[in-house]
């Protein structure tokens, strides 16, 4: 199993949800999947973070995100 930092645990990085960058591998350092660093989701994170009205689902959601916090 691999914890990732929200305190979830899944079975393999697979089954974590990207929001970004697919394909990275976990940097699992003492068996620890960092999350925010490789822009993933646990599923059940995945699943609350939906309802969110900044959930980041793929890349124009991303860069909407990002314009809107470059004009902050």
């Amino acid at each position: 199993m691999i914890k990732a930092t929200c305190g979830h645990e899944v079975a393999k990085v697979e089954d974590l949800v990207d929001i970004r960058y697919g394909g990275e591998d976990c940097d699992a350092v003492e068996g620890i999947h960092r999350c925010v660093f490789y822009a993933t989701y646990c599923p059940a994170c995945a699943e609350a973070a939906k309802a969110w009205p900044e959930y980041i689902a793929n890349d124009e959601d991303e860069d909407r995100w990002l314009d809107g916090q470059r004009a902050v």
